[in-house]
């Protein structure tokens, strides 16, 4: 066996064992992080990464200055994050019934309650946020909007708490909370919810068959479609060009822990 063999064998008798492997993962997701740093700074240079959405379902929306921390941000800023729901956000867009309520659960960095505020301007903003570190970059995006009057802004989101909201009229509630969509989305707890439409990020990687649960529980009172995750298409993405294949998946390979979707729940009977 040559010697290229024999290191690739003995890298590969260490990588059975689970400390090693966890050792590999942690500096290939730092050497990632790193990779992402460079090709961003360069952009910066090159005048070619915007503070403001250049594509997607958000376009137009402004964003925090590049001090601020704020997740996947290149994706959200060229129109790679949850591009699977751009199709879907782009419908809410068109329609002429606007929603009077929207409920933001795990709003985080406050991309989608600042984006959907814009689409629907005479709506009622209600956000929840636990991190309060993520709290900061919301409400700069909110200013910087010129939505910022318009968001109740809370901490933990409780089924109780929810259930209290109660909010009349036509109520869309976004939910992105890492598996407590288990406890939080029950209509026999928060009854007003087989009114609402809604749309969930749910967590089977956290809370197996979480995904089938949800349906069940709203299968009777709302029309439900399952969207799945999928890769970005590169060429939509200019900024991208030019990049090699560890920095393209730097910039918009994801860092779920595995395959997610997302369940659009429409009430058959729509709250008057």
């Amino acid at each position: 066996m040559s010697i290229r063999g024999l290191i690739d064998e003995s890298v590969i008798a260490l990588l059975r064992l689970g400390l090693f492997d966890r050792v590999v993962g942690y500096l290939s997701f730092q050497r990632r992080r790193k990779t992402r740093r460079q090709v961003e700074a360069r952009l910066v240079v090159e005048g070619r990464y915007p503070d403001i959405v250049q594509s997607g379902a958000f376009a137009g929306m402004r964003l925090p200055s590049k001090a601020a921390f704020m997740d996947a941000r290149f994706e959200k800023t060229f129109g790679a994050y949850e591009h699977e729901l751009f199709p879907l956000v782009a419908e809410l867009g068109q329609t002429s019934a606007a929603f009077d309520t929207l409920v933001n659960v795990g709003a985080a960095d406050g991309f989608y309650t600042v984006g959907l505020a814009r689409l629907f301007p005479e709506a009622k903003i209600l956000a929840f946020e636990p991190n309060a570190r993520k709290t900061p970059v919301l409400l700069e995006m909110a200013s910087l909007n010129g939505i910022d009057g318009r968001i109740q802004l809370s901490g933990a989101c409780t089924p109780e708490i929810l259930a209290d909201l109660a909010p009349t009229g036509s109520v869309l509630v976004v939910v992105d909370v890492d598996g407590y969509e288990k406890p939080l989305l029950d209509p026999h707890v928060v009854p007003w919810l087989v009114a609402a439409t809604l749309l969930v990020e749910t967590h089977d990687c956290f809370v197996p068959g979480i995904t089938e649960l949800l349906k069940k529980r709203f299968l009777e009172t709302h029309d439900i479609q399952e969207i799945a995750m999928s890769g970005p298409d590169y060429a939509t993405i200019p900024a991208l060009k030019g990049l090699t294949m560890h920095q393209l998946d730097a910039m918009v390979g994801s860092e779920r822990p595995a395959l997610q979707s997302w369940l659009w729940m429409r009430p058959k009977v729509t709250a008057v």
